[in-house]
């Protein structure tokens, strides 16, 4: 691998092998193999190491090898014995970031490999997919087996188990990424067994340990999404509202929901085709009778600023009517047993195959099937069952077939080596098909399951949720661990799946739920339909007030995008990532930042209307007024009302209220947080195409401070290529809102004075050119 650097290699007289590499910037790699020599993985999560000054390495008398990169020290001790192996990791600021167990660090059993080290008192972790319950993961066994098993044991077995997290000293900010790359089961058990005691254990293959160790959480991610691949900026559409439902029915109710939401003036984006939009749930059909012209469905929603996605399921109908398994069986796509004898498993179309995604030739054939939907209109893709689930006799659930054999990219390994990266090949495969379809449009794919470096190609969403309060802290768990794990584009099915919801759930989710990436709501066949108006007038009002929020919401939004696609950190985002020197905000799983600036504290019991919040060090505003933080406070959160704290200092850009993106933004407004130091910006390009990348795009920015009498700001000129306001006959406006501690009596604007009732006009007039920059100052009474 380019910039990777191997400083020891050795066969152990007890058998097995290691590799010690090394790579510029503090990256790190041990490889723990029973084979004489270790395996090379196929590069599924994408690793790139970034350009940089060369690592180093040394022996030192007590015959340890020292490997330096990026100021941290990697000691391996060179024993001939696998059972005596030992190593520590020292970062620059000399916090020791792993060390191996004093005795048996590294054990072989059977196929299994486990490496043990210590977890000292207060240190945490964080990541490794979605998995539930906390944020922080110590103390806890992590198995990550990516699994349809929402029925059982929705917080223990994952849709999608990513083998990274982020380790967090126990004071200060000092970080490291471990990542396990090994696309079969990877078990982490962090002090949960054992306190003070971590150990990963790899149940097939190498342990191919990686570890990035940096001053603080957030530039551990940025190591990371550099080697792994960083989110692209989505289609704008995919960031509106978006309806499902298991399933509407036919063409009619479709077009009937869409005009209701249009009726209603409630925002809407996208409605997902569930299952029964298939002819006999064979994927790439439409049912002729419910769908007769699928075409003119689309054009008629397009037509309305609503898009289609339709949801794709990997298990094929063994038919041999059905041109798709026909021509799978004759390009020999389908994965078999060793013996060669097809793999046949049962969902939703009965007798099933499932095709070979690890086969760069077999993901090529899926992505050309995408045809049938993108011929008609279809825009994006729900790739779901991707774990891929399959029905066993006595159970809902069982494993796939542990000795089907996978082409691997050319390693040949068996199901069971490769189980968790069959959600992200598949949904890589999807993108693929769309880009095929429209070359010059942002693809949308979204995957029920994946794997590290999924971020690349596809969104996610949680899966199978349950509509109770309970199921909201488990998708808030799984969403904010998603994003540490580097998978910023990801939500949960507002209202929750499975049972019936109602009116208070329902609203107390849309409270949240608009500040996720990806907005939808879904609702499971045989419960109570979950569409804003479901559950009475009220609650229909509540949603539309907060799903307008997020239409507004959507330059500050789509701008956090951007800045994702630059440093990989995500949207919805812990405190701690924020925050990694307060010791609260490190604990805290119920409360989350959208950006850098967007504290939202949800509540998730039924019958409150007021919770806790912990609000860091600082200044925040409630409802336009000023909160001293650093403390907990009860904060009053009646139905429907947005549970959001605004950080002192936010430049926010938001737009008006429109029933769906397409629609043109007249009027753009800054909303100042006044605070000590003042910062923000909008990006803009055209949302669809990729001519971003050539520099058709324009950003803005806000820069200021508060001074000892009130403050000063300068809103920069338009920097790029594109005009937003291409297009609008009358031009775009733009505004400024001061939201400050005090009250602002004077202002002046370029150094014109002028009072608090004629600020905008001034403001108005200051802009000679829709791009000029201003200077504003403001005085408090």
């Amino acid at each position: 691998m380019k910039n990777l650097k191997t400083f020891w290699a050795h066969s152990f007289a007890s058998g097995g092998s290691i590799a010690v590499s090394a790579g510029p910037g503090g990256i790190f790699r041990l490889q723990i193999s029973q084979s004489p020599v270790p395996h090379a993985w196929p590069h599924y999560a994408n690793q790139s190491i970034p350009d940089g000054e060369d690592a180093t390495s040394s022996n030192s008398e007590d015959s340890k090898l020292q490997v330096s990169s990026g100021g941290a020290v990697l000691s391996v001790n060179t024993s001939n014995d696998h059972a005596n192996f030992s190593f520590e990791l020292k970062g620059a600021e000399g916090v020791v970031h792993m060390r191996s167990a004093t005795a048996a660090s590294c054990t072989f059993s059977g196929e299994k490999i486990r490496l043990a080290f210590e977890i000292p008192d207060g240190r945490q972790y964080y990541g490794l997919g979605a998995f539930g319950e906390n944020v922080p993961r110590v103390p806890g066994r992590y198995r990550c087996w990516n699994t349809d098993d929402a029925h059982h044991q929705p917080l223990r077995l994952p849709y999608t188990g990513i083998p990274f997290g982020i380790t967090l000293a126990p004071r200060g900010a000092a970080s490291c990424g471990v990542f396990v790359n090994n696309p079969g089961e990877v078990t982490f058990d962090l002090a949960f067994t054992s306190s003070n005691l971590g150990i990963i254990e790899c149940a097939t293959g190498d342990l191919d340990l990686w570890l990035m160790p940096a001053a603080t959480p957030a530039e551990v991610l940025h190591i990371w999404t550099a080697m792994t691949g960083r989110v692209q900026r989505p289609p704008m559409w995919s960031l509106g509202m978006q309806q499902s439902r298991w399933s509407y029915m036919n063409s009619e109710e479709v077009l009937d929901i869409a005009k209701q939401y249009r009726a209603r003036q409630i925002p809407l984006d996208v409605i997902h085709l569930d299952i029964h939009y298939m002819d006999a749930y064979k994927v790439f059909t439409w049912d002729g009778k419910a769908f007769p012209d699928p075409k003119a469905l689309t054009d008629e929603l397009s037509a309305m600023g609503v898009q289609v996605v339709t949801i794709v399921d990997p298990g094929v109908k063994v038919d041999p009517t059905y041109k798709v398994y026909v021509d799978g069986v004759e390009q020999n796509v389908f994965l078999r047993h060793a013996t060669g004898l097809p793999v046949l498993s049962h969902v939703w179309p009965g007798e099933s195959v499932h095709p070979d995604f690890t086969n760069p030739r077999v993901r090529e054939w899926w992505a050309e099937q995408h045809k049938a939907l993108t011929d008609v209109g279809v825009r994006g893709i729900w790739c779901d069952m991707n774990e891929p689930a399959v029905w066993g006799t006595t159970v809902y659930v069982h494993d796939y077939a542990p000795d089907a054999l996978h082409h691997d990219e050319g390693g040949f390994r068996n199901h069971r080596e490769v189980h968790n990266v069959y959600g992200h090949t598949m949904s890589l495969a999807a993108r693929d098909g769309l880009l095929a379809a429209r070359p010059d449009e942002r693809p949308f794919v979204l995957t029920r399951s994946g794997w590290a470096g999924m971020q690349r190609h596809t969104a996610v969403w949680t899966g199978d949720n349950r509509s109770c309060f309970g199921s909201m802290i488990v998708d808030i768990v799984h969403l904010l661990s998603l994003g540490v794990s580097g998978v910023p584009f990801a939500g949960s099915d507002i209202g929750g799946f499975q049972n019936d919801g109602f009116a208070e759930l329902y609203t107390r989710w849309m409270e949240w739920g608009v500040f996720q990436p990806f907005c939808r709501a879904h609702s499971a066949l045989n419960t109570l339909r979950q569409e804003p108006w479901s559950f009475g007038e009220e609650c229909e009002d509540l949603s539309r007030t907060l799903i307008s929020y997020r239409m507004s919401l959507l330059p500050y939004i789509y701008t956090q995008f951007v800045e994702a696609e630059k440093s990989g950190i995500p949207i919805m985002r812990p405190l701690f990532l924020e925050f990694p020197e307060d010791a609260v905000a490190r604990r805290i799983s119920d409360q989350f930042m959208v950006g850098p600036d967007i504290l939202v504290a949800p509540v998730l019991e039924s019958g409150r209307d007021r919770r806790l919040v912990y609000l860091p060090a600082g200044g925040w505003y409630r409802a336009g007024e000023w909160i001293d933080g650093g403390r907990w406070i009860v904060s009053e959160m009646p139905l429907g009302s947005l549970p959001i704290f605004i950080r002192a200092g936010a430049a926010i850009p938001q737009a008006p209220i429109r029933m769906h993106t397409g629609e043109p933004i007249k009027e753009l407004q800054f909303t100042i947080y006044v605070g000590p130091e003042i910062k923000g910006r909008i990006v803009e390009d055209d949302g669809i195409s990729f001519a971003y990348r050539t520099g058709c795009q324009s950003e803005r920015q806000v820069t200021g401070r508060e001074t000892e009498d009130g403050f000063e700001l300068q809103l920069s000129a338009v920097q790029g290529d594109f005009d937003p306001a291409a297009g609008l006959a009358e031009g775009r406006s733009l505004t400024m809102r001061i939201v400050a501690p005090r009250p602002v009596g004077q202002f002046t604007v370029n150094g014109e004075a002028t009072t608090r009732d004629n600020f905008a006009d001034a403001f108005r007039a200051a802009l000679k050119s829709p791009g000029a920059a201003v200077r504003v100052e403001g005085y408090y009474d």
